[in-house]
């Protein structure tokens, strides 16, 4: 692989995503800023995690707690689903 050979290292932070989160901030949002209900779940019903087999060398999950803060972890790229 032409990164490898350069000394690049390819890693993912994958922004876990908070259906009820989303929601929530989006029904704050107004007029064309707002994304109708069927468009941000289909899109989380489409969301996948990235795995270490797709070419990462290392991946993070990020969370967002309830003081509204990045939660950077670690992880495995096992074969999960989103959500």
């Amino acid at each position: 692989m032409l990164r490898v050979r350069r000394g690049h290292r390819a890693v993912g932070y994958f922004f876990e995503p908070d259906p009820k989160g989303s929601l929530e901030r989006n029904n704050r949002r107004g007029g064309r800023c707002r994304v109708p209900p069927a468009g941000l779940f289909g899109t989380l019903k489409r969301l996948q995690r990235p795995r270490i087999s797709e070419g990462f060398d290392e991946l993070f999950l990020v969370n967002l707690s309830p003081a509204g803060e990045f939660v950077v972890r670690r992880w495995d790229g096992a074969d999960e689903t989103a959500g």
